[in-house]
């Protein structure tokens, strides 16, 4: 009884839940096979359990008349099929009609569903193919889709032999006893690995499941299914998990197709809304190829300014490298593999050899090309943006870092206005240790070490100094403030 029952189910999951008709005819010489569908339109959808009915025509070509020509017929997925004909013809001139028969049977479905007819003539065939393929029409509320919907791959999936699992997922499942789905994808792209069915189906008595072995055709699909024997399951969750190889960085997509739900009578099939996912490549903003277009990425791009030939900041390929390119990176601050557009936020480790001064000649060059695409406007908006945000409000003076040092430290700030800037080094007697003169620096920021005060430790005559506690004194403009450090050796 159980092997009677997997039989069964197995046998559910080829079939669908809707069937659409479809006439295909193939004329080789010895006539004509005129298709005429006697109870619906061509493109008419039919249920599993339906009764169609089809009806051939065949007309003689030969130019003598045709003895003993025979309008054969054969079919598949039907069930009390049967047929009413004039299926042989003694003599018929070039053109006439010579036979006709009609097909009346029940859609049981199955993996191919058809009726064909062929006209024979001593060594000649006509043939028509009356196909009945499945719809893509939904006929449940439940959704099976693929999880993540869209992924980013990179050179680095390919050299560390990274895996890509996606999930078959179920959302508003209901009385689900059984599934089947196809999944197909790009064998340029991505090379089947493995894949396992979940615990959607799974209850206290797990042996009352049957899972079936997935499937894999070597053009680029594999199918998996499962069926409970003992219940159903309603809901949300995770039917199969499948894992790919990556082979190459190219946008394709993995779609799902022949997908059926049943319940535990067996008796109907249930066709859900499918989602499919969808594979790209790197983003041609994220220069570093990090997953995500930020600061770090505008940097190179203003690192690598004027230069011309192929390269990595050369956002539109263009051969030079201007802010037009950078405008692009700009424009798409935030984005990553699954999302886009994300608020823009400067990060104060971020800082790396961009200047307010950059920034503002770039914003001046940017308005001054009159750009007015929804990217380009969104890039000089974010640079808009990454202005104000190196612009302090108040000029201020941070701790310096590292505190204790041995035998170097660099001594942060951040200016409102342009000033004249020098850091003073004082023992804790208040005699004067090393002054640093910066000279005259614009407002902005200098917290990284590539911008801050630094201080290698020594005194004015070249000296390293002894461990103790010190202090530094900014001054810029009428701005002064102190703070302490400890030399440790």
């Amino acid at each position: 009884m159980r092997t009677f029952s997997k039989l069964k189910y197995f046998t559910i999951f080829c079939l669908s839940a809707f069937i659409l008709l479809v006439a295909n005819i193939a004329d080789v010489q010895a006539g004509t096979i005129l298709f005429v569908n006697a109870n619906t339109g061509e493109d008419q959808e039919f249920q599993i359990g339906d009764e169609v009915s089809a009806t051939f025509v065949a007309q003689n070509a030969e130019r003598t008349p045709a003895v003993n020509a025979q309008l054969r017929i054969t079919h598949a997925g039907l069930r009390n099929a049967s047929h009413t004909n004039n299926s042989t013809a003694k003599t018929a001139t070039s053109g006439e009609e010579t036979g006709t028969v009609t097909v009346t049977g029940t859609i049981t479905g199955g993996q191919e569903v058809y009726i064909q007819a062929e006209w024979l003539t001593e060594k000649k065939i006509a043939r028509a193919d009356f196909n009945i393929i499945p719809s893509s029409t939904p006929t449940s509320n439940a959704v099976v889709h693929l999880s993540p919907a869209t992924v980013t791959v990179i050179p680095e999936n390919i050299t560390n032999n990274k895996e890509l699992t996606f999930k078959l997922e179920i959302l508003n499942g209901e009385n689900v006893a059984g599934y089947q789905a196809t999944v197909q994808f790009d064998t340029t792209a991505l090379e089947y690995v493995r894949s396992s069915n979940n615990d959607y189906l799974l209850t206290e008595a797990a042996d009352d499941v049957f899972f079936i072995k997935p499937v894999e055709d070597n053009s680029g699909s594999v199918t998996v299914a499962a069926a409970s024997q003992v219940g159903e399951n309603s809901g949300n969750g995770t039917l199969a998990t499948i894992t790919f190889k990556v082979l190459a960085v190219k946008d394709s997509t993995v779609t799902l197709i022949n997908v059926l739900l049943t319940d535990r009578a067996g008796d109907e099939g249930f066709s859900p809304e499918i989602g499919n996912a969808k594979i790209t490549g790197p983003i041609p903003e994220d220069i570093n190829e990090d997953g995500v277009v930020n600061i770090h990425d505008l940097t190179l791009v203003g690192s690598n300014f004027g230069q011309t030939g192929k390269n990595p900041a050369d956002v539109n390929e263009d051969e030079v490298v201007n802010i037009q390119d950078l405008v692009l990176v700009a424009g798409s601050f935030g984005n990553t593999a699954t999302t886009a557009g994300a608020p823009f936020a400067l990060a104060h480790d971020s800082e790396i050899a961009l200047t307010r001064a950059n920034i503002k000649t770039w914003l001046q060059e940017a308005q001054q090309l009159k750009l007015t695409d929804p990217d380009s406007l969104r890039g000089i908006a974010v640079l808009e943006q990454l202005l104000t945000a190196l612009t302090p409000e108040k000029t201020t003076l941070f701790p310096n870092f590292p505190n204790p040092f041995n035998p170097e430290t660099w001594i942060p700030y951040q200016l409102a206005t342009p000033a004249d800037v020098s850091v003073s080094i004082y023992a804790t007697n208040g005699q004067l240790i090393r002054k640093l003169d910066l000279g005259h620096q614009a407002a902005g920021l200098y917290r990284n070490k590539s911008r801050a005060a630094y201080w290698d430790g020594k005194n004015e005559f070249g000296e390293q100094v002894a461990s103790g506690l010190y202090f530094y004194t900014l001054t810029a403009g009428k701005f002064s403030a102190t703070g302490k450090m400890l030399i440790l050796k």
